[in-house]
């Protein structure tokens, strides 16, 4: 009996860690090299899982599906990273790097331009693209532009294992306002907080929509309408007082 409860909880246990892996894994997307993946990163941050000590982490940036620009991180010691049409050389991080061997990337682009490079929700670069930071005048023609697609480079990319679209620090959106009209058509605006700024808040904090589209009564009609209830009701009143007049005679 006993060694049937310990096979049993064995089971159970094994059973558990890899639903436990399954869903871990789930939102993510295993990387295909050499790829083009539509991805807005001006409103998505795009994380990428790691689990290499050495290597290349490689990523092109496609910016309005045409040209694109490289950023890539070098895993080796000291770590390093490259920006595309901006620097000209591999630059040395700044802040510390996290050790563990498994790391999750967070790649943001803010207005500006500017970007940030976070791993383990350590920010490691934050990076604003200007004359005087950049290396390479035709930084302003390609990152002022919108990126919206990537592609892990099928030659050079060694550690990329997963990558996903990232949450962005936003809250939910609220319930709706009060119509601002009984009808005719008006609006309600829903709201919403950007509680993280640290990670993305690109956007509006509100929203629109229409609300009561209904025609509104025309006003000649309603006068009419109500200028005949009133006569209906005088009508109504003078029968009622004559009967009662007669009743109490």
């Amino acid at each position: 009996m006993i060694s049937t409860i310990k096979i049993s909880l064995i089971a159970f246990l094994a059973i558990t860690n890899y639903q436990g892996v399954d869903a871990v894994e789930a939102d993510w997307i295993k990387v295909e090299t050499g790829v083009e993946v539509n991805f807005d990163l001006e409103s998505t941050p795009l994380e990428i899982k790691t689990k290499q000590t050495v290597g290349w982490n490689y990523v092109s940036l496609y910016f309005n599906g045409a040209d694109s620009e490289d950023i890539y991180f070098d895993f080796d010691d000291p770590p390093q990273y490259f920006l595309g049409s901006c620097l000209t050389s591999n630059n040395d991080f700044s802040s510390p790097y996290p050790t563990e061997a498994e790391k999750i990337w967070r790649i943001l682009k803010h207005p500006g331009p500017r970007l940030v490079i976070q791993c383990n929700e350590q920010t490691l670069l934050n990076f604003t693209f200007s004359d005087d930071s950049c290396e390479n005048s035709e930084w302003n023609t390609t990152w002022n532009s919108d990126v919206t697609k990537i592609r892990f480079n099928d030659k050079k990319e060694e550690v990329s294992e997963f990558y996903r679209p990232g949450a962005d620090g936003w809250s939910e959106f609220g319930d709706w306002s009060e119509c601002s009209a009984r009808c005719g058509g008006g609006t309600q605006t829903g709201s919403r907080t950007c509680t993280n700024p640290a990670l993305h808040c690109v956007g509006d904090s509100s929203e629109t929509r229409e609300c009561n589209t209904q025609e509104c009564p025309d006003e000649d009609e309603h006068e009419k309408y109500s200028a005949g209830t009133q006569a209906w009701c005088s009508h109504v009143f003078v029968v009622i007082s004559t009967l009662l007049s007669s009743y109490i005679a």
